[in-house]
């Protein structure tokens, strides 16, 4: 995911809101969304090469605005956050977004899917999910 994240800022300029892992019969891919001052961008990389996909740009929508968090407050680092979750439950993680100031972070370890929310600000565990794969 940090190799995704570094080819993905390398194309847009901004903050990755958003990176999800998505693997089908067929390929398997990286989603990232990253956002500039004014636009969001999706992007959809080849999970094994590397490669950019599609990039689809849009203007950001009020929906939007609050996956920002004022630059003023200081956040963990996704890896942080990653490092948090895994505290709790040991896994590859399959998404990370952030999102009103939450982390939201899925991992699945073959026969479960776990669903850690971390406090961007603090790095605590606010919620912890766990269920089966589908």
């Amino acid at each position: 995911m940090q190799e995704i994240e570094k080819k993905a800022l390398a194309v847009v300029d901004g903050t990755v809101a958003k990176i999800e892992f998505d693997q089908n019969q067929f390929s398997s891919i990286y989603e990232v969304e990253v956002h500039t001052v004014t636009e969001e961008y999706d992007l959809k990389f080849d999970a094994y090469s590397g490669k950019l996909l599609k990039q689809k740009k849009e203007p950001l929508d009020g929906d939007d605005w609050d996956d920002h968090i004022p630059a003023t407050t200081k956040i963990i680092t996704k890896e942080q956050a990653i490092k948090t979750a895994q505290t709790k439950a040991n896994g590859k993680v399959t998404k990370i977004k952030l999102d009103d100031g939450v982390y939201e972070i899925e991992l699945k370890d073959g026969q479960n899917e776990y669903e850690v929310d971390v406090d961007a600000v603090s790095g605590s565990i606010i919620d912890f999910e766990q269920g089966y794969d589908d």
